[in-house]
């Protein structure tokens, strides 16, 4: 039990690490205007409603990105049940990106892709790292 939970959070933090990075690069790629206030909601409302399609992409495929990476991690360290950590994992961040959906408007196919990418590649990943742990047997 002790293992599932280090496996839990080591691949939620791993998959938090991976969009971070993603969403750095977007930043970087597309840099915010100056002075940008990123805690007032109505200016973060704004540059979304502005931001390029590339910087949209960057984001989307971050989650898919985060979600392999933290299915993989959560399967490799995990010795029982990696395929429920792995799906539970992609939940709570669904939960995260329903919440960031609804605070900040973006468009309708970003919104359904970043929803839809959580499980599947969660799922890869988990298949990813039960096809490792076989190859070291």
């Amino acid at each position: 039990m002790g293992r599932n939970i280090i496996a839990f959070l080591a691949g939620l933090i791993g998959a938090s690490l991976v969009v971070s990075l993603f969403e750095l690069l977007a930043v970087l790629v597309h840099p915010l205007p100056e002075n940008f206030d990123r805690n007032n909601i109505n200016a973060m409302i704004e540059h979304a409603k502005t931001a390029p399609l590339s910087a949209i992409l960057i984001v989307l495929v971050a989650y898919t990105v985060g979600a392999y990476t933290g299915g993989l991690i959560t399967t490799l360290i995990s010795k029982t049940r990696p395929r429920t950590l792995s799906i539970l994992i992609a939940v709570i961040y669904i939960a995260f990106t329903i919440f960031n959906l609804l605070k900040i408007p973006h468009p309708f196919w970003f919104g359904a892709l970043a929803i839809l990418v959580w499980i599947p590649f969660a799922l890869l990943g988990y298949k990813t790292g039960m096809r490792m742990k076989r190859a070291k047997l």
